[in-house]
Order: C-alpha cells, then sequence, then structure tokens
C-alpha cells in the first residue's frame, strides 16, 4: 500500500488524535483472474471512502460497504475518516490483470 496524501474536511489544524488510514487486504500486483478486495482501517469505527479511476477520495466519494470486486486494471485509493482523529491519510493500490 501507498500513502499518498493526508486529507481533512475541516481545516482544524489543532486537531488531535490518531492518524488514521486505509488497510488493504490485498497488495498491489498482476493477476491472472477477477478477485475482491476488502478495505478495512486502524481505527475500526472509521468511516471509509473510495474511488477506482486514481483520483483522490473524500467523503463525497463512494461509501465502502462491502467487498469491491476487481476484474480490470484498476487504480483503487481509499480514505479512512474518524472523527476527532488528528489525519486522515488516503492509500492507494494498482491492480493489472492479464
Amino acid at each position: 500500500m501507498v500513502l499518498l496524501a493526508s486529507c481533512s474536511d475541516d481545516d482544524d489544524e489543532n486537531a488531535v488524535g490518531p492518524v488514521v488510514y486505509p488497510i488493504f487486504s490485498q497488495a498491489s500486483g498482476t493477476f491472472s483472474n477477477s478477485f475482491s478486495v476488502e478495505i478495512t482501517s486502524n481505527i475500526e469505527s472509521a468511516d471509509i471512502f473510495y474511488t477506482t479511476d486514481g483520483s483522490i477520495p473524500t467523503s463525497s466519494s463512494t461509501a465502502y460497504s462491502g467487498p469491491i470486486s476487481i476484474s480490470d486494471d484498476t487504480e483503487l485509493k481509499a480514505i479512512a475518516i474518524e472523527a476527532g482523529s488528528g489525519e486522515a491519510l488516503v492509500g492507494g493500490v494498482n491492480y493489472s490483470l492479464k
């Protein structure tokens, strides 16, 4: 996983709490068959949002609700957001299918 950037829905420079980041069940790579990816967070109660087109996700992106099917080349990025956290990091993985 690559951590790409930090994001915040508000500009509160005094935010406290842990850094929140997404965790992908499958690392980047090249695969022969389609598969599913799960996204979790280091903070269990965090809300997760993702994109599959390589764009930076925000709280307005698709909300994660279960495994994501990967059946084509995909640049998956996600952000985990927790109220009161210090920072939310964007993570990303790249999948190629032969």
